[in-house]
């Protein structure tokens, strides 16, 4: 007796299958081919787990009858179809996530930048002081928790909050301007102390030279036009740990450039200014100077 003839597949069903096994033969997973429904059982009805999608060149390869190799039986099949239909959920979902990490990662950097605006909308000579300090509290975790797009934006930021230094920054703008700065450096990896323990990279040497000149710029302004110590030590507080993480991997160009940032300041604070040097900021200057350079 003659196996009984299923029914053709409904479209809806083929539509499912075809859709995860991503239009393509679930055994040889070749996406260039055609690919058909194939009964497992063809005396059964047309239930999805007893279906798989299959190219022609394999269909045939299923359905061949004779030769001394064993036919493939319905649990190989199931396990094969099973088995592609997990790996194109696995891809799917993989695609899904980098997606949205880089749509997650636009709208960080959008929303930094649109806080940057913020800053750069005060009236420069004399800032509201504290609207900057909140704008740059809230920045601290974007900086924190985010790559390289969004550090770089936040260094921006960081930047025009130092320009204004010379207008009167107060000391806690400067903190938290330090602690924003310390967020964006590259030194999870190894921190302060030893070398990082992955490679650094172009981008991580980048946002070190930036990082050190937004230190230098409020550094050199408080030394040159504020002459307040505690300003001072948290723009040099940025230089030391540029310094630091320079000297630990090996950055020579860039350590350079930051004992340069040093000198200028040093050399800064011996010019008198209404009659006055000011050897307060340099004892500050020389203490991070040599505390970067120290060997443990």
């Amino acid at each position: 007796m003659s196996p009984k003839r299923t029914k053709c597949v409904p479209r809806h069903v083929a539509n499912d299958l075809l859709y995860q096994a991503d239009q393509t033969c679930c055994m040889c997973r070749q996406g260039k081919y055609d690919v058909q429904i194939h009964h497992i059982d063809p005396g059964k009805d047309n239930r999805p787990d007893n279906l798989v999608p299959v190219c022609p060149n394999c269909h045939s390869e299923i359905e061949r009858k004779g030769g001394l190799g064993r036919r493939y039986s319905p649990g190989v099949l199931k396990k094969l179809r099973d088995e592609w239909f997990s790996a194109v959920r696995r891809r799917r979902q993989q695609r899904k996530a980098t997606k949205d990490n880089t749509d997650l990662v636009a709208m960080a950097a959008f929303e930094v930048r649109r806080i940057g605006y913020e800053i750069e909308l005060q009236e420069r000579w004399h800032p509201d002081w504290s609207k900057i300090d909140k704008c740059l509290v809230t920045l601290i975790p974007w900086a924190r928790d985010f790559g390289y797009e969004v550090k770089s934006e936040a260094t921006y930021v960081a930047s025009i909050t130092a320009d204004r230094t010379r207008h009167g920054m107060p000391p806690g703008v400067a903190r938290t301007l330090s602690h924003l700065l310390a967020e964006i450096l590259p030194i999870a990896w190894g921190g302060l102390r030893s070398r990082s323990r992955r490679k650094v990279t172009e981008q991580d040497k980048n946002l070190v030279r930036r990082v050190a000149q937004v230190g230098f710029t409020m550094c050199y302004d408080a030394v040159r036009h504020l002459r307040k110590p505690k300003i001072v030590e948290e723009g040099t507080q940025v230089l030391y740990m540029a310094l630091r993480f320079a000297y630990l991997n090996e950055l020579h160009d860039i350590k350079k450039e930051i004992l340069d940032h040093f000198q200028s300041c040093q050399v800064s604070c011996g010019e008198s200014v209404n009659g006055q040097t000011f050897p307060k900021g340099k004892e500050i200057l020389d203490h991070f100077r040599a505390h970067a350079l120290r060997e443990d």
